[in-house]
C-alpha cells in the first residue's frame, strides 16, 4: 500500500482515536486502544489495497503464438475458472501481420504466465 504522510494520517489516525475512545470506556489503557485502532485500521488498508490489486488488470504480449494456439490456451485457461480475452496488439503490430495479447486479472496472473511459459518451452509443432 502506497500513501503520502497525509494519506496515512487520513487511515490510521481516526482508527487510532476511535481505538483510544473505545479503550476509554472499557476502562483499558488508551495507549492499547491507539494501538489496536491502528493496526486495525492498517489491516484494513492492506484488505482494500489487495482486493483492488487483485481485480486489476494484466496484458500478456504474445507475438510468437498464432491465433490457433491462443484460442486453444484461452479455451484451456476459461476450463479452469480464468477470465480472459485476446486482443490485437495495436502498440506493436508485427510487420503487416497481427500481433495478439491476452488480458486478464492479477489474481489470475501465475497460472497465465506458467501456461504461456508451458508453451514457450514446447518445440514447435510441424
Amino acid at each position: 500500500m502506497q500513501l503520502n504522510v497525509v494519506g496515512w494520517g487520513a487511515l490510521l489516525v481516526p482508527a487510532a482515536l476511535l481505538g483510544a475512545l473505545i479503550a476509554g470506556l472499557l476502562d483499558w489503557s488508551v495507549i492499547w486502544g491507539l494501538a489496536i485502532g491502528a493496526i486495525a485500521a492498517w489491516c484494513f488498508g492492506l484488505v482494500v489495497d489487495r482486493t483492488r490489486w487483485r481485480a486489476s488488470s494484466i496484458t500478456y504480449n504474445c507475438p510468437d503464438l498464432s491465433r490457433s494456439v491462443l484460442d486453444r490456451l484461452v479455451d484451456d485457461l476459461r476450463g479452469v475458472g480464468v477470465d480472459l480475452t485476446i486482443e490485437v496488439n495495436e502498440i506493436e503490430p508485427r510487420n503487416d501481420s497481427l500481433a495478439w495479447q491476452i488480458r486478464t486479472r492479477m489474481r489470475h496472473r501465475r497460472l497465465v504466465e506458467r501456461r504461456l511459459a508451458d508453451l514457450a518451452a514446447r518445440p514447435p509443432s510441424g
